[in-house]
């Protein structure tokens, strides 16, 4: 693939699903990021694949408008192990009660990777929680989905935007029985990248990498951290401004190409709900600005606002309702693109030679700013912590 066409490509793997001969497969490149490559003696030109991609499609506008959100889970302990305030647990536990079937993003048991799954009780649901900071795998999503939707199963499905809408066009995945739940995300960085960095600490540690927590809350909400735990039960805990990978993923050095154009990052989207970090709470709800993270919930259909109706009404969930432009101003994120730096190519050429930290230590410098952001981080959590 050209460099032209690998941005038009969000890696979702609809294409290969989708075709009738199997002729598609994904393969890596030297970034690490998966891409279609065409059995050409065995295609017959149907032309299923590019009707499907999500990237290829005019991306369809929501026809209601959007409501706008910030809630957290009442149960202090479901809100605290979210990424941000625990709305997701309340939406799978809800879906499930009612005897349906929740599809996600989880690791995978290698510690290294992630891939769509999907749950049908609340301990299969619980590896859906919180942020996977790598592109998941969806080979298995579109087909185990259509057999849900088959023998009439419910099913509340969460994905990046770019997911949704490439599962939103495949055939039988459209009905009433799917409710589709979004992430405002930052971009999806590069697998190849992660997994180096999880075998150069366990090569630090002589262990192995059993789990991985991308929004750990030790340190606060604002302040959130990667945590790895190994298998002889040591954990690695760093701040996301101090943990090299999450510098590079942060500052957007090794993310997707397609990542940096993302025709996805709209507010009336076609997902039932989206839900995001309410960064701005300070300006938005600062009475409700306790750092145990609280979720921007934005509400695109009737079946959407009928689900979170209920569980605020069910005292699962509390918060209160938001104006649209103060949530605009106050987070950027939801539209605005990540940027593609300069150093981005360098990094990756770089990738092979370097470790991840002396990666970030080269390419994702810490900012004087972000210095002395971090002090006062740290001095508000322990007057917090003493008052």
């Amino acid at each position: 693939m050209s460099a032209t066409e690998k941005k038009q490509c969000c890696g979702c793997g609809a294409c290969m699903a989708v075709c009738p001969h199997g002729c598609i497969h994904m393969e890596a490149d030297e970034e690490g990021f998966s891409y279609p490559c065409r059995d050409t003696k065995h295609c017959v030109d149907c032309g299923l694949c590019d009707q499907i991609c999500p990237m290829r499609r005019q991306n369809p506008v929501g026809e209601e408008e959007t409501g706008f959100y910030v809630l957290y889970h009442r149960e202090e302990e479901k809100r605290l192990r979210g990424s941000s305030g625990g709305v997701f647990e309340a939406l799978c536990r809800a879906a499930l009660e009612e005897g349906g079937a929740v599809a996600g993003v989880a690791m995978d048991r290698d510690g290294y990777s992630a891939s769509f799954q999907v749950a049908e009780d609340m301990e299969q649901a619980r590896r859906l929680f919180g942020s996977k900071y790598v592109q998941a795998d969806t080979n298995q999503a579109f087909a185990r989905l259509s057999e849900l939707t088959k023998e009439g199963k419910r099913v509340l499905v969460s994905g990046t935007p770019c997911q949704i809408a490439a599962m939103q066009s495949f055939p039988g995945l459209t009905n009433e029985g799917i409710t589709y739940v979004d992430v405002v995300c930052h971009g999806v960085p590069s697998p190849k990248a992660f997994v180096k960095y999880m075998k150069e600490l366990e090569a630090q540690k002589d262990s192995k990498v059993t789990e991985v927590s991308f929004r750990d809350k030790s340190f606060g909400w604002r302040n959130f951290s990667l945590k790895v735990t190994f298998s002889d039960k040591w954990e690695e805990l760093r701040s996301h401004r101090k943990d090299p990978y999450m510098r590079l993923f942060l500052r957007d050095l090794i993310l997707r190409p397609s990542c940096y154009s993302c025709p996805f990052r709209t507010i009336r989207r076609t997902s039932d709900l989206t839900l995001a970090d309410c960064w701005g709470v300070r300006g938005l709800c600062e009475d409700l600005d306790d750092d145990k993270g609280l979720s921007l919930v934005m509400v695109h259909t009737k079946r959407g606002d009928e689900l979170l109706q209920g569980l605020i009404e069910s005292g699962r969930l509390t918060g209160r309702k938001l104006s649209g432009d103060r949530v605009l101003a106050a987070n950027p994120s939801l539209t605005g693109q990540p940027v593609i730096r300069e150093e981005r190519s360098a990094c990756f050429e770089a990738l092979d030679r370097l470790t991840i930290e002396e990666l970030a230590g080269q390419y994702a410098g810490r900012s004087l700013k972000e210095q002395i952001r971090e002090k006062i981080s740290n001095v508000r959590r322990r007057l917090r912590a003493i008052f």
